[in-house]
Order: C-alpha cells, then structure tokens, then sequence
C-alpha cells in the first residue's frame, strides 16, 4: 500500500498553489500588463499572501529571519512610495503639472508586495530539498503544457489571441501576453533554466556511465529535461523576438559550456574526454548555425533599426531624466509622465505610454536615483548569491545556476524592452530568484521518511 505522510502531501498542495498562482498571471494576459487595476492585481497578491502563510511555517529561526527582514523592507518601501508624493509637480518648459497617479502607486505597491511574497515562498521551498525539486519539476512541467498550448493555438490562429484579435505583432507566437517579446522573454527564462538542470543531471549520469556503467533508464530523466528544453525553444523561436533569442543563445552557451568542462573534467579517461567533448561542441555550434541560418536572419538584420529606436526613446525622456527628484515620480507614474511628453516630434518612439523599453530608465523616472541605488544593491546582492550558491555551495548548485541563467535572461532583456514590467514574467523573476538563494538544508538522518510501500 502506497503510504504518504501529511508532510509530503502538505508540500506537494503548497508547491501545485504556488505554481497555479504564478501560471494563473500568466494566463491573465500577464497579469495586467498595464499594471493599472487592482481588480487583477489583488487576487495573485492574495494568492501569493496565503502560499506565504503556509510556506514559511517551517522555516527555521535563522531562515525566517529573511521573512521578517523583508517585511522590514517593504515598510520602508510604503513610506518610501510617499516621498513622490512631496514632489508632485514636473516642470516641463515652465509649465507645472502632476504625472502621480495615486491609484496606480497603490496598485504598484500590492504588486510588489505579492512578487516579495513569491520570492519569500521560493526561499521557504528551496531551503527544503525535496519541496524545492519539486516546484522547479512543477514550474516545468506547467511551463511545457503552457507552450503546448501556444504553439497549436498560434497554428491555428496565428492572429489572434485566446479569442481577440492581435493588435500588433502579427504572425508571431505571442501566447497570452499582450507582446511577442515579452512571450519570449518568458520562454527564454524557462528553457535556460531547464537546460542548465538538463546539462547538470546529464554530466552527472555521463560520468557514471564511462566509468562504471548505469541502467539505461538513468538517462530517462536527462531525456524528459531535454524534451522540456526542446519545447520550450520551439515557442521562443516562434515568437521572433530578436532580443530574447539572441540573450537566451548567449546565456544558454554560457552555462552548457560551463557544464561541458565541468563533466568532462570529472572523467579520468583521457579518449573519452576528447570524444566527448568534441561531440558535444559540435552539436552546439550546428545547432547555433541552424538558428541562424533560418528565417530568423531577416529578423537580425534589423537589430541596428531597434537600437536607432531605443536611442530615440531614451532622448524623448531627456528632459524628464533630469528633472526627476531623489525619490522619483511615483511608483506606477510612468504612464501618465509619458504622456505629458508627447509631441508632434516623439510620438512616433512614444506610442507606447506603458513601456521606456529600458528597465533603468523606467526605474528612474518612478524611484528617482534612490530607488535606483537601491534596487540595484538588492539586485546586485542576489545575484551575487547565486553566483557564489552556483559555483561554492555544497549541495543542489544546480538550482542557483537555473535561477541566475533565468535571471539573466530577464534582466538583460529588460534593458530593451519591457519584460520585467509584465506581472507574470516578475512575478517568475521574484519566485526563481528566492528559490536559488536558498541555502538547503542537510536532511537530519533518522527524520521519520513515509515508507513507499507497505
């Protein structure tokens, strides 16, 4: 009879939620990409909230000290979100007038509260071994029946989204996202994160087979990670985003690379070495070279257009730059800045009032050169995190290179374009990024264990 304890069942109910909650933005058209209700903003704050409840009640007291610290932090954040508040008025060419919209600071303070509950959740999950593999496996196997579904719906509808007509971006896969970019951005994240777990779990079954031989169902797992990466890559490539193709390519490169020399330096067999890599190098740079010799060329062609473009946007928002207080505009201010700011001769970069298509920027106009300073020194600390998680740790490295090779891939992405403004896509940011900081914890020996049969 097949026993499982309340335990596992507790943990695999409160993985499926967090899962559910972060595909149910996803499914949201990103979860409000103009980030201006809090109709849709409220319930994934609510779902996250109560994951965060249930999530960290087996926290440590030295881990729970993370809970509290952040709580801290966003205190200070609610306060912090008033200082715009004391410099309502932008001075454009002598003419006072108010870009704080009161309701979108709210709206952006909720949501920033729920992406710090996912974050919390993530590190409450990944601190545990076997909760932490299994919402990675649970994110996955979510992510691969999401791109399921896109990549036949945009075969059989390639203009339209779940029902309405595309309002741009036509002919490419843009899922339930609202951009075709931002859809790749997702899948790119996923994929990176997929493969570096693929390439770790395949270096490690490699090195048991050369040297001592393993069941062929060993390479079952590899296989079911590999497909997971396949899957994920054909709905990138259909999405034709430059941008999100191109940083995926290069961080996909990077971690493989890494993951190659890794493996291959565990083995003692010089011959098997050489074949080995040598096969494995060359099946990266055919597969690069069909990426690129595909009908994709045409897109890359363009790249210098887009940078002309952001050049462009980034001039239109000059005058606002230098005029932006310590403190910012106002979190969720971008919009109506961005409108007090069109003109006969930036209407054509500023089409889109939701989006500067650079993450700093936009971080700039909001937060003011504090709130940048800051976030960047929370960022850079993270990241830094799994860095040191990635290459040091004792136990599960793997998972700190899934995090950061996502990571990347958003934050990169984000300084052309608006990833990391769509709720879903941080909403994945904020859960991965506390999932690969955890340090886990070593299981106690003679800890009761559910038999598996009895």
């Amino acid at each position: 009879m097949l026993e499982v304890s309340p335990r596992a069942w507790r943990r695999i109910g409160l993985n499926l939620c967090i899962a559910l909650t972060l595909f149910g933005a996803v499914w949201d058209y990103g979860a409000a990409a103009s980030g201006a209700s809090l109709f849709w903003v409220f319930p994934q704050f609510a779902c996250a909230g109560l994951c965060l409840l249930f999530a960290t009640a087996d926290l440590s007291a030295g881990l729970g000290r993370w809970a509290f610290g952040l709580l801290a932090v966003f205190v200070v954040l609610l306060i912090w979100a008033g200082f715009p508040l004391l410099h309502p008025a932008f001075d454009a060419g002598g003419q006072r007038i108010s870009p704080i919209d009161r309701y979108a600071l709210v709206v952006e303070v909720v949501r920033l509260a729920g992406f710090a509950a996912l974050f919390v959740c993530g590190y409450a999950q990944g601190s545990d071994r076997r909760a932490g593999r299994l919402l990675f496996d649970m994110i996955l196997v979510l992510g691969v029946a999401y791109a399921i579904w896109a990549v036949l719906a945009f075969q059989q509808t390639p203009d339209m989204v779940r029902g309405l007509d595309k309002q741009m971006h036509l002919g490419r896969l843009t899922a339930s996202f609202l951009s075709a970019n931002t859809a790749g951005a997702f899948f790119g994240a996923l994929s990176c994160a997929a493969a570096v777990r693929a390439a770790r779990k395949g270096g490690s079954v490699l090195v048991a087979a050369v040297e001592r031989g393993v069941p062929a169902s060993a390479w079952t797992t590899v296989l079911l990670y590999g497909l997971a990466v396949i899957i994920l890559w054909s709905a990138l490539l259909l999405t034709l985003s430059r941008t999100a193709i191109a940083v995926s390519v290069g961080v996909l490169l990077l971690f493989l690379t890494y993951e190659l020399v890794k493996a291959l330096s565990a083995l003692d067999d010089r011959r098997a070495r050489i074949l080995i890599g040598g096969g494995a190098l060359s099946l990266l740079l055919a597969v690069v070279a069909a990426l690129f010799a595909s009908r994709l060329t045409d897109k890359f062609a363009q790249l210098q257009a887009d940078v002309a473009t952001r050049v462009d946007i980034a001039q239109a928002f000059g005058p606002a730059l230098k005029a932006t207080p310590l403190f910012g505009y106002g979190l969720g201010g971008f919009s109506s800045l961005g409108g007090h700011l069109i003109a006969p001769s930036t209407a054509g970069v500023l089409w889109n009032l939701g989006a500067a298509h650079n993450l700093v920027l936009q971080w700039w106009l909001e937060t003011g050169i504090v709130g940048v300073a800051l976030g960047g020194l929370l960022l850079a600390m993270l990241l830094g995190r799994l860095i040191w998680r990635y290459f040091r740790s004792k136990m599960e490295r793997w998972r700190a290179g899934a995090a950061l090779a996502a990571s990347l891939v958003l934050i990169l992405h984000s300084l052309t374009d608006i990833p990391l403004q769509i709720g879903a896509v941080t909403a994945l940011f904020a859960l991965l990024l506390g999932w690969g900081a955890a340090e886990v914890r070593e299981e106690v020996r003679g800890r009761s264990r559910p038999k598996a049969f009895g």
